[in-house]
């Protein structure tokens, strides 16, 4: 079976994982729908339920050392060389379960493509004007909320996560190829209620993962570590 297959499979059976868990901390909370959401005179939100939503924000990935080797020639870099990205934009979608002061989701996050900005002590060897990256990310995530300073709209969250990141790079000499690693983050945000349905937040999540290998110039190989950092802004609707 190829990676993709075996991505592609592992990311229905995680996203199904949850869905299932989903219904099933729903379902065990012996909770009526209709007093699910109880709205008081600010407004507030009773934070158990079902919801889904999306955020659009900032990426920029950090200045990342890597791997080089090309027997054609005669090329061994294995440190002290670094990326240089330059920002980009990310897109998150979700669906998670509220219990509680904890929450635990499953999202999908397209990182559009970081153009490489420069690159230390290679520019001869690859043309960073030809080299992009970008990736798609199946995180499971869990959050914890907090309730400060007697302010019931205005909720503080932490959180850490674990997935899948398919990371594409492709350039000139860089063979257009994807890489599919081990993913885990993590999270800090701020919730604000606006009703008994919906919240905007601002988010600030921190990703990272295993070693991606690309081949390089038909012979060699490229490798690196993913880092990046996301800041987002979003909502989150409660069924």
């Amino acid at each position: 079976m190829t990676n993709n297959k075996r991505f592609i499979m592992g990311s229905i059976v995680i996203a199904a994982t949850v869905l299932c868990l989903s219904n099933a901390a729903y379902a065990a909370s012996n909770y009526d729908y209709n007093h699910t959401h109880t709205t008081t005179n600010d407004n507030t939100m009773n934070s158990r339920g079902i919801y889904m939503g999306g955020s659009l924000g900032l990426t920029y990935l950090q200045d990342q050392e890597f791997v080089l080797t090309d027997p054609a020639y005669k090329l061994n870099i294995t440190s002290g060389t670094e990326l240089d990205y330059k920002s980009s934009y990310n897109i998150n979608a979700f669906v998670g379960v509220h219990q509680g002061d904890w929450r635990g989701e499953f999202a999908i996050n397209y990182l559009a493509p970081n153009k490489i900005d420069k690159i230390n002590d290679l520019d001869n060897e690859i043309s960073s004007n030809d080299v992009k990256s970008k990736a798609n990310t199946f995180m499971l995530n869990a959050y914890h909320d907090f309730h400060l300073f007697n302010q019931p709209k205005i909720s503080p969250y932490v959180g850490v996560g674990v997935g899948v990141a398919s990371i594409d790079l492709y350039g000139k000499k860089i063979n257009s190829d994807t890489d599919n690693v081990f993913a885990y983050q993590g999270i800090a945000g701020l919730n604000y209620t606006i009703n008994q349905h919906m919240k905007v937040f601002a988010q600030y999540n921190h990703l990272a993962t295993t070693k991606a290998e690309y081949d390089y110039n038909t012979v060699g190989k490229f490798s690196y570590y993913y880092q990046t950092n996301l800041f987002n802004v979003g909502l989150s609707y409660y069924l």
